[in-house]
């Protein structure tokens, strides 16, 4: 199977899925053995955010929007359910930095 035909495949059993969003349906109702924890975030500060985060891989600016892994690893094949979604806005001086997390991986080794 090509990585880039736009597949998604579970992980876990190889079932294959068009969106993220069917994915993580599945794995929500087909694996009971993997627990997803889903985390949501929000700072008032840049240094509040990257005093936060456990690596250099977001790089968020000013007024953009970035999805980071948003469509799970694939470098194996399989798609990893891990995510993280970072919207970082700012009006005048007030910042606010919203994380949305998907922290257990399965598929491949850390």
């Amino acid at each position: 199977m090509a990585l880039n035909d736009g597949k998604r495949v579970c992980a876990l059993c190889d079932e294959k899925f068009k969106t993220m969003k069917e994915l993580k349906k599945h794995y929500e109702e087909s694996h009971d053995d993997l627990e997803l924890k889903y985390e949501e975030h929000v700072f008032n500060t840049d240094k509040g955010f990257e005093k936060w985060k456990k690596s250099g891989i977001v790089k968020l600016k000013s007024e953009r929007k970035r999805h980071e892994k948003i469509g799970g690893s694939v470098k194996c094949g399989k798609t990893c359910p891990a995510f993280m979604n970072a919207i970082r806005e700012q009006k005048e001086e007030a910042i606010k930095i919203t994380v949305e997390y998907q922290s257990m991986h399965a598929g491949h080794e850390m």
